[in-house]
């Protein structure tokens, strides 16, 4: 299995005390989902439990959405934050050599 991740937006605005990221979208996200936060030297994984816009929770979010997460760890305006999925990578072969290269997510 492989891990990917692909940058799916930034952090906007943080709530320190309330612990919260709003994050201004540049892809889909969804609950559910396992994000990552990146500033600097410091990262750290976790799973959407719940997300809201405009103090309304929704189930997703797309490009240019802003979307608020309530977070387990301290993070930081212009945080980078991507989403992590694991794949499953299968090689077919035949007679002749690869017949087909295929690509599976593995959802949790």
């Amino acid at each position: 299995m492989v891990k990917k991740e692909k940058e799916i937006g930034k952090v906007i605005h943080y709530f320190d005390k309330a612990m919260v990221a709003v994050i201004r979208l540049s892809g889909s996200l969804k609950v559910g989902d396992e994000i990552k936060f990146v500033y600097h030297e410091n990262e750290f994984i976790q799973p959407i439990e719940s997300m809201e816009v405009e103090h309304k929770k929704v189930k997703s979010g797309k490009s240019k959405d802003e979307v608020a997460i309530k977070v387990n760890k301290e993070t930081h305006e212009r945080a980078a934050v991507y989403k992590v999925a694991w794949y499953l990578n299968l090689i077919v072969y035949g007679a002749y050599g690869v017949v087909a290269t295929l690509e599976f997510v593995v959802l949790s």
